[in-house]
């Protein structure tokens, strides 16, 4: 299961939080509210009765009978919210509001509050607690003055809830920028890369990160250049002896008439040149690894082009057919990893195609270089491991495994990309590459239009 970023986790939690504390706080501001609501209920209550009583004892006692019973008419219709009523201390109702029915009031009178299954009631009593007087309103009043009242306090935050998420996202981000910036920095970086990483604008608990991670590179900088610089002096220092030994046999070959001698010799004339074209590849793919790249500006590559597939026809590979543009085709290289990068591929082609077929060589007007030859489909497996240094595809020819290396090496310092196809399409033989060159796109269209 994929992890989610540590970002998005932070903004959560933090939401997560703050929604979870406005909770908790809007919970205890509503028992605290609903406290203070009984306490000024309740007040009202009392006020009312105490207010209430002594007009009703008056109009009790100045009556013929004070045990008649009387109910006071309403003035006018409304939906009264505090009834009351006076009893004596056997509990007969003398006086009474217009809505105060027998059935709201429970059992026994009892001095002071009571709370019922649906009412307050606030009892008083008077002259030797002969006379009561009781004070009723209903429980749903308290509870829907209670549920306004956290609505009023609930609704605001509902509001900010959406606010705080904006300020939190946008702090999260600014906090997580240079981490952001440090994770974009390293996921980008080739294998290849070795420049140090910036450590300017980060925060002080990321700095061991980049600083570890930039001393390890600089282990791994130290090693590959002590390998690129011991291969590319025993490759400089085995060429003239190996040149040496190879005019030796060749002079020897001359001399020599015994049948089985000349055979031996040239088996190990054949051996010397492997040997030689190991140690120019070597010294190529040292000088790939180390070379520093000047891609400023555009050059022409149909004459070069031309050039090295004439050098090659030179030394005896006729059967290479060439397809150029009929305009010029300008492209950001280096002219020297250019020259590296054809005769590499070339050499590859003619080296195992198939039968002695010819090799076609194409230039195209977006600086595309396709090299194709006739030779049995290599597996996929095959094909993806090709690029890689001292790898060799199964064949009965000999070679070092290490000319696809050096021109990928090269194609990607120059911005470019290299494609390799088996079989070719639209066939069931054959092996293509593609190398594509950084190219001015503009200037090859605006040529290829004259």
């Amino acid at each position: 299961m994929k992890s989610l970023p540590l970002q998005t986790k932070l903004l959560f939690y933090i939401l997560g939080l703050i929604t979870c504390l406005w909770c908790i706080g809007l919970t205890l501001a509503g028992y605290h509210l609903k406290a203070e609501l009984n306490k000024v209920f309740d007040s009202v209550l009392q006020e009312t009765a105490e207010r209430i009583f002594p007009l009703a004892l008056v109009e009790i006692l100045n009556r013929d009978d004070v045990k008649v019973f009387q109910q006071l008419p309403a003035l006018s219709e409304y939906e009264e919210r505090v009834v009351y009523r006076v009893v004596n201390s056997m509990g007969e109702v003398l006086l009474k509001s217009h809505n105060a029915g027998d059935h709201l009031w429970g059992g026994k009178v009892i001095e002071g509050f009571k709370t019922t299954e649906n009412s307050r009631i606030y009892s008083l009593a008077a002259i030797q607690k002969r006379y009561f007087i009781q004070v009723l309103e209903p429980l749903n009043y308290r509870q829907v003055a209670l549920k306004e009242a956290v609505m009023l306090m609930a609704l605001p935050l509902i509001f900010l809830l959406p606010l705080s998420f904006l300020a939190v996202l946008w702090l999260v981000r600014k906090l997580f920028k240079p981490v952001k910036q440090l994770s974009i920095e390293v996921s980008n970086r080739s294998a290849r890369d070795l420049v140090p990483i910036s450590i300017d604008q980060l925060p002080q608990e990321l700095l061991p990160i980049p600083a570890a991670i930039n001393q390890l590179m600089k282990q791994v900088q130290v090693a590959l250049d002590a390998e690129r610089h011991f291969t590319a002096n025993a490759a400089h220092e085995l060429r003239t002896p190996l040149a040496t030994m190879k005019a030796q046999i060749q002079r020897l070959e001359k001399r020599v008439t015994d049948p089985e001698y000349k055979g031996k010799l040239s088996q190990l004339r054949i051996s010397l040149d492997h040997l030689i074209n190991l140690s120019d590849k070597l010294l190529q793919l040292a000088k790939a690894d180390a070379l520093s790249l000047k891609l400023a500006d555009y050059h022409p590559l149909t004459e070069l082009m031309i050039f090295i597939i004439e050098d090659f026809r030179r030394s005896g590979f006729e059967k290479l057919t060439l397809k150029i543009p009929e305009h010029e085709v300008f492209a950001a290289v280096d002219i020297d990893a250019f020259a590296i990068i054809v005769k590499n591929i070339v050499d590859n082609a003619l080296k195992y195609r198939s039968n002695n077929e010819p090799v076609l060589v194409e230039l195209t007007y977006d600086a595309k270089i396709v090299v194709s030859n006739d030779c049995e489909p290599l597996k996929q497996e095959n094909i993806d491991n090709l690029c890689n240094r001292f790898y060799r595809a199964p064949s009965q020819q000999t070679g070092s495994g290490l000319g696809l290396a050096i021109v990928s090496t090269l194609v990607k310092k120059m911005g470019g990309s290299i494609y390799i196809e088996s079989p070719i399409r639209q066939s069931h033989r054959g092996f293509q590459i593609v190398v594509q060159l950084k190219t001015d796109r503009e200037m090859n269209n605006a040529l290829q239009g004259q």
